[in-house]
C-alpha cells in the first residue's frame, strides 16, 4: 500500500514540476509574443512616420510650385495691366474729356 502511496505521490510531484515548466514555458511565450508585438507597433511606427513625411514634403512641394505658379501670373496680371493703364491713360484722359464736353 505504502508503495501505491509513493508512486502516486511521485506522479504528483512530476506532474506538478510539468504543469510549472509549462507555466514558466508560457510565460516566456507570452513575454516573447509581447516583445514581437512591440517591435512590430514600432516598426509600423518609424514607417508610418516616414510615409507620412514624405507626404508632407510631397504636399509642401506641390503647395509651393501652385503657390508660385499663381503670385508669377498674378505678377504678370498686374504688369500687363500697368502697361495698358501706360499706354491708354492719354487715350482714356481724351474720351473722357471728349464725353463731357459734348
Amino acid at each position: 500500500m505504502d508503495e501505491v502511496i509513493n508512486k502516486l505521490i511521485e506522479i504528483d510531484r512530476e506532474a506538478r514540476k510539468r504543469v510549472s515548466k509549462a507555466k514558466r514555458s508560457q510565460l516566456k511565450g507570452v513575454a516573447s509574443l509581447d516583445s514581437k508585438r512591440e517591435e512590430i507597433l514600432r516598426r509600423n511606427e518609424e514607417e508610418f512616420n516616414k510615409k507620412i513625411a514624405e507626404l508632407k514634403k510631397n504636399r509642401e512641394t506641390i503647395f509651393n510650385e501652385r503657390r508660385e505658379r499663381i503670385s508669377s501670373e498674378g505678377r504678370k496680371k498686374i504688369a500687363d495691366l500697368e502697361f495698358l493703364a501706360e499706354k491708354s491713360t492719354d487715350e482714356w484722359i481724351n474720351k473722357i474729356y471728349n464725353m463731357v464736353i459734348e
